[in-house]
């Protein structure tokens, strides 16, 4: 079974076109279709099919369009199946069964070879992949959540298309692009970078008139609906094509696409892999000045580091790509961003070896010429880098032994890590603690992501949307996209929904992003870990959520593990290492309430029924009277937690 979602949704089966049935079964199959091999709750999919407001009978419903669908994929073989879990459903797809996933990991593999130097076959691997688009991304299914993700999937084809077209140009094929981007100018007229493109494909066509007509098109409809002029480097290419620049003629020649190649490595060229602005982007000016100025300390033999570290959630990333920009003009010949995978649901942690290989490869070095050894591969990166000034940003780092062979000593540049943990033993770097936005940073957060005019007219509502989201960009992003898709939802009835911490985290989800799994990275990772003060950490992280309390103190973790005081800290420390817990004074722990019911899930889940039992007699027992040590003896020596 073959399903289509670049364009209007189609089902195929051996060369056959189903019928899947009504708009809600539709919805009901994008939704599915999109989390393909997930569970998807039941009460997510009700929110889906009937766009936020559900009848009272939307539960009994649900079951029959299951059903409905079910029978109309019937029969499509063992690798296809729509399961019924305890509380949703999951479609079992194979992994190119979707367009949508074909699509990903054509783009994936072409820019990679773009990366690599090796543009003839970027050009033809990007081309095939947008050649699977039929229109817009599920143009005829309904619905505000399916319409956003539509919308996602819709951007990352224009950011293809101009990859494509850079790649196209610098080879020479400006009649390719001729061919194949005027229809997506005239779908997309304000798009910069597909309309400089096209330029260029134009003056190289000899038809300079009309590449300037396509400026002036574009400059009219920039002033008349934004108010702005196109951007400089637009306007630069304009001048060169007025002036007839015989420059511009020449393969490669697009200013998007400027290059050099300095000795030593075979093909390399300029790399600017910074990742896009995060927008909105509100708040945090002393820490972007702090980061900023740290360029002044950057010489032609020394690697300044920093390390931005803080809980999850709390915009780490969004700061250091900011940050990033903002110094990217002095470090403008090689800007390499690195996903380490440390913090991302359901990834691994990239190797040291990986991520070298990675890094030498977008430096232009063919696979077959990479060392096999992290040693080998970081001796290669120092010699490639030679007399340039890298600006490095390292994402989501694990810890320090993930980092420390990233970095080219001996080299001039800037680098930015980003992490959970502390990265206390990182030699020589500053460190920036990140903390959750002040409430009048939130609410301007919110106000940029919801409009001026909602959060004016319901200011105290904002207020507590903030509160409830603890003040994490993450929390309010989501809660801001979530109201966005709902404009005529009051502020105040959404902040009530997300009162409880319990309820927010159900709540604080969107098709791909989901508060609960970004906050659930910190745990599994010691959970999983083979060293046992992680697991022991783990532990002391699920036990607390035995207490009613979010604060501990050392000796009452040490009643509750059962275990010596000493040990009882290490693990408390430990967690405060990783940002699970707060602590401001020595001794003295807390946890938010978001990881508090984290917590609580996990023991739950993960500790006997006994234990389970016992949690409920703690409980009614009141946990307060834990704070007397004589109490805290008592009452653990009841349960015998361990």
């Amino acid at each position: 079974m073959e399903v289509k979602v670049l364009g209007p949704m189609e089902v195929w089966s051996h060369g056959r076109l189903l019928t899947v049935g009504s708009a809600k079964q539709r919805t009901l199959l994008a939704t599915l279709v999109l989390n393909a091999n997930r569970m998807v709750a039941t009460d997510r999919l009700i929110e889906v099919l009937w766009d936020g407001d559900p009848p009272a009978a939307a539960k009994s419903a649900l079951p029959a369009y299951v059903y409905r669908l079910r029978n109309a994929i019937s029969g499509q073989g063992p690798d296809v199946s729509l399961r019924s879990c305890p509380s949703g459903y999951a479609l079992t797809l194979p992994a190119d069964a979707v367009d949508a996933v074909q699509f990903d990991r054509m783009a994936s593999a072409g820019q990679q070879a773009a990366t690599q130097g090796r543009l003839p076959d970027a050009a033809d691997i990007l081309r095939s992949a947008l050649r699977l688009w039929r229109g817009q991304a599920l143009e005829d299914v309904r619905g505000d959540v399916i319409r956003a993700f539509a919308r996602r999937l819709d951007e990352r084809r224009l950011t293809v298309a101009h990859q494509w077209a850079q790649a196209a140009l610098a080879i020479g094929r400006h009649a390719s692009v001729l061919t194949d981007l005027p229809p997506l100018v005239a779908e997309h007229p304000l798009h910069e970078g597909l309309r400089a493109s096209l330029m260029t494909a134009l003056y190289r066509d000899g038809r300079q008139a009309e590449a300037l007509a396509s400026y002036a098109d574009l400059r009219q409809l920039l002033v008349d609906e934004l108010g702005i002029e196109p951007a400089r480097q637009l306007q630069s290419l304009r001048q060169r094509i007025l002036i007839n620049d015989a420059a511009l003629l020449a393969a490669g020649s697009d200013p998007a696409l400027a290059t050099s190649a300095p000795n030593g490595v075979k093909g390399r060229q300029r790399v600017r892999q910074l990742p896009p602005l995060v927008s909105p982007f509100v708040g945090r000016d002393d820490e972007v000045a702090w980061l900023s100025g740290l360029i002044e300390d950057v010489d032609d033999h020394r690697m300044v580091v920093c390390a931005i570290v803080g809980p999850a959630g709390v915009g780490k990333s969004a700061l250091a790509r900011c940050a990033a920009h903002a110094v990217a003009g002095h470090l403008p010949d090689c800007q390499l961003y690195l996903d380490l995978g440390g913090a991302a649901p359901g990834s691994t942690p990239m190797t040291v070896l990986d991520a070298l290989r990675r890094m030498l490869g977008v430096l232009g070095l063919d696979d077959r010429d990479l060392p096999t050894t992290a040693a080998g591969a970081s001796s290669l990166l120092r010699s490639c880098l030679g007399d340039r000034r890298p600006l490095l940003v390292l994402d989501n780092a694990r810890d320090v032994a993930q980092v420390r062979e990233l970095l080219p000593v001996g080299a001039g540049g800037l680098t930015f890590v980003t992490s959970r943990n502390v990265l206390s033993s990182l030699e020589g770097a500053a460190f920036l603690h990140i903390d959750p936005l002040p409430s009048g940073e939130a609410v301007a957060l919110l106000r940029a992501l919801v409009g001026a005019g909602r959060v004016d007219a319901e200011p105290q509502a904002a207020r507590s949307v903030a509160r409830c989201c603890a003040g994490l960009p993450l929390a309010l992003q989501i809660a801001g996209a979530r109201l966005a898709a709902r404009p005529a939802w009051p502020l105040q009835a959404f902040a009530d929904r997300i009162a409880d911490p319990r309820d927010a985290l159900d709540q604080l989800q969107t098709t791909d992003l989901a508060l609960r799994a970004c906050l659930d990275v910190s745990y599994t990772a010691l959970a999983c870990s083979d060293h046992p003060v992680d697991r022991g950490a783990a532990r002391l992280f699920r036990l607390m959520g035995l207490r009613e309390e979010t604060s501990i103190d050392i000796g009452c973790a040490a009643a509750l593990l059962d275990q010596p005081p000493n040990i009882a800290e290490a693990w408390l420390e430990r967690l405060a290492d990783g940002h699970l817990l707060e602590t401001a004074v020595p001794g003295s722990y807390r946890m938010s309430d978001f990881l508090w019911v984290i917590a609580r899930e996990r023991l739950l889940a993960e500790e006997p029924e006994q234990l389970r039992r016992q949690a409920t007699y703690v409980f009614s027992l009141g946990l307060r009277c834990l704070e007397s040590s004589a109490a805290r003896r008592v009452l653990i020596g009841r349960c015998r937690l361990v």
